[in-house]
């Protein structure tokens, strides 16, 4: 429970910003950051140098980006910049919550936090509205995933089950269904009708098409834990399909394509492999492809082939057809391949993490582009080609050829598009 001595603190350093804010005018954002010019490359010194990036960044659709931050002394306080194009400060928004990866929706930018979700005025920060998504409870045991968006715009939430600050209670898991506006449309709640085990019960960030809702729940019980592939009505969260995963943990959605295949990945905890997964849209296997004990950290992207494109921890990249066919396996000279992928409108591949990859999505080779620092978040690619990154204390702009997230390939990068709004039509 909170201080009153932290909340009066937040509340001062709160009123403090509102009056940064409010002194805030377009002659004087150059002065906010600074950019500097080494080889091709801008720096874009923040604020602080310990703003530690909490998400990755988003492109609007006039170009401006926003990124996340973890600032200041006191705990939970973040701040959400928004930038154009030329690297200066539009805005700036603080927070006293830490927020998942942002994702951006018809002007809003929308907040996954542990105890509200915000909407935020994509013009100038301010609020337009928030949600409280959790009750009463231990805070660092609060989960929530990046949201996506339906067909109809609405924003779906999945929360991991919490404990009580009795540290014997669980609120058990639930799916939330939210209006453009904040209001509450309906929500799904995920109990394993034992209290003891309801705080075991954990989320995969959703998906959506034109088809419905997608998320995995892992569920605990005295005979371990099952995983559900869960396929929802997007107009009143009413379960369509249930793909039961028998002994397989840590699975996550990954995509889907234009024809409604779903795309998945979990280890199996029996025979200590993980494996890739591709459903149709009625929840039929149409093909798996194991990687032994080599773990899945990143997504799978699809081109406008419908070829899938997935990095593996035994340092390969893989490409497969849409009927599964192994196209190539590419060695990317890396004891770890981490990093989100995205399909640029040149064709190619970029990645991140381990300084930015061009990959040539024909043979799979990498090529390595210099920046001035190793990045710390995913990149995300402006329409003239400029790839934004960010590290500790500073926002990175590099110029590329990339020409901007690809407009045609199914599923381009993690979040599916600009928006990371994980939506496919």
């Amino acid at each position: 429970m909170k201080t009153l001595t932290t909340k009066l603190l937040k509340s001062i350093l709160f009123t403090s910003y509102l009056f940064a804010l409010t002194a805030l005018t377009s002659c004087d954002k150059d002065s906010i950051s600074t950019l500097l010019e080494d080889s091709n490359e801008t720096i874009i010194k923040l604020d602080t140098d310990d703003c530690v990036p909490t998400g990755d960044p988003i492109v609007l659709p006039d170009d401006d980006f926003v990124m996340t931050y973890i600032t200041g002394s006191v705990n939970e306080e973040s701040t959400v910049y928004c930038f154009n194009n030329k690297g200066e400060i539009l805005w700036r928004t603080t927070l006293y919550e830490t927020p998942k990866d942002p994702i951006y929706n018809n002007g809003q930018i929308i907040l996954a936090c542990q105890e509200y979700v915000y909407a935020l005025n994509s013009d100038d920060g301010s609020e337009n509205w928030k949600y409280k998504i959790t009750g009463d409870g231990m805070y660092i045991t609060k989960v929530i995933y990046k949201p996506c968006i339906t067909s109809e715009g609405n924003i779906i939430l999945c929360l991991d089950s919490y404990i009580l600050e009795d540290l014997v209670t669980a609120v058990p898991a639930k799916m939330v269904c939210l209006n453009p506006s904040g209001n509450l449309n309906w929500e799904q709640t995920f109990a394993a009708k034992d209290n003891y085990w309801d705080r075991f019960t954990k989320f995969s960030a959703p998906i959506a098409n034109s088809n419905g809702i997608y998320s995995i729940v892992h569920i605990s019980g005295s005979n371990g834990t099952t995983a559900y592939l869960k396929q929802f009505n997007s107009t009143n969260g009413s379960l369509i399909e249930n793909y039961i995963l028998d002994d397989y943990i840590n699975c996550k959605l990954h995509c889907s394509n234009k024809n409604g295949d779903i795309f998945f990945s979990g280890d199996d905890d029996i025979n200590f492999e993980t494996k890739f997964f591709a459903l149709s849209s009625t929840f039929e296997e149409k093909w798996s492809v194991s990687y032994g004990n080599n773990s899945i950290n990143n997504h799978a992207v699809i081109d406008n082939d419908g070829n899938i494109y997935l990095s593996v921890e035994d340092g390969f990249l893989y490409k497969y057809s849409a009927d599964g066919s192994e196209l190539f396996a590419s060695n990317l000279q890396k004891i770890f391949v981490r990093g989100e992928m995205l399909i640029a409108n040149d064709g190619n591949i970029y990645k991140s993490c381990q300084g930015v990859e061009k990959i040539n999505p024909q043979t799979g080779k990498s090529t390595s582009i210099p920046i001035e620092a190793s990045s710390l978040s995913d990149i995300s690619i402006l329409s003239d080609g400029t790839i934004i990154y960010s590290g500790i204390g500073e926002m990175y702009m590099l110029p590329s050829d990339a020409k901007g997230i690809s407009s045609n390939a199914q599923w381009p990068s993690y979040g599916a598009n600009l928006g990371n709004t994980s939506y496919c039509n």
